[in-house]
């Protein structure tokens, strides 16, 4: 009897543009920082995608380090004009491929764009990006996201950013607002909407 456990999946979103993937470094750093045994395949080399336009490539792989499947998509940018703020003690410390809680607090949304959780009184992130705020002339994002991005490490490590944790105060007196991730980078969104749970 066979008693090792199976492996979880997990997943790695790189935008791939005009036949260039994007950031790999970031992205391979995650990955390792993810699985518990060496990584079994080079995220350059498997990689290999088309040559005009904008694609969303998902790298399926396990925390043993194994390769599952790579796909590519047309990319279309989402776009988020309002949030509902919701509390919830989820956690997704890394790039599972189940999203079920998230995709419970998602269906939760109703009329607005996305959810930006909370935890224990902190903000943490919507459901598929990392946040930021301009406060007091300076750019922050949560000392503890929900998931640390890619974006969101490039940028701290760039200092451009800021960690360090704030309420729901400091978000609604913020100066601008922005979301970030792979697909989308830094991107400040004018008028954003907040909506109460």
């Amino acid at each position: 009897m066979n008693l090792k456990p199976k492996p979880i999946l997990l997943f790695e979103t790189i935008r791939v543009e005009n036949g260039k993937a994007q950031h790999l470094f970031f992205h391979e750093k995650r990955i390792k920082q993810s699985i518990s045994s060496p990584l079994m395949f080079d995220l350059a080399t498997i990689i290999q995608p088309k040559n005009k336009g904008l694609y969303r490539c998902k790298v399926i792989y396990d925390t043993s380090g194994c390769l599952h499947n790579v796909a590519f998509f047309t990319y279309q940018k989402r776009m988020i004009s309002s949030l509902k703020v919701m509390e919830s003690d989820v956690v997704y410390p890394r790039k599972y491929l189940n999203r079920q809680a998230l995709d419970t607090l998602f269906n939760a949304r109703e009329q607005a764009d996305d959810v930006l959780i909370v935890r224990n009184g902190k903000v943490t992130d919507t459901t598929i990006a990392n946040i930021a705020i301009c406060f007091n002339g300076v750019w922050i994002t949560p000392k503890n996201p929900l998931l640390a991005g890619t974006t969101r490490a490039r940028l701290l490590q760039n200092g451009l950013l800021q960690a360090r944790d704030f309420g729901l105060d400091e978000l609604f007196n913020a100066s601008q607002f922005a979301l970030m991730n792979a697909m989308i980078g830094f991107d400040k969104l004018e008028n954003i909407v907040f909506q109460a749970a």
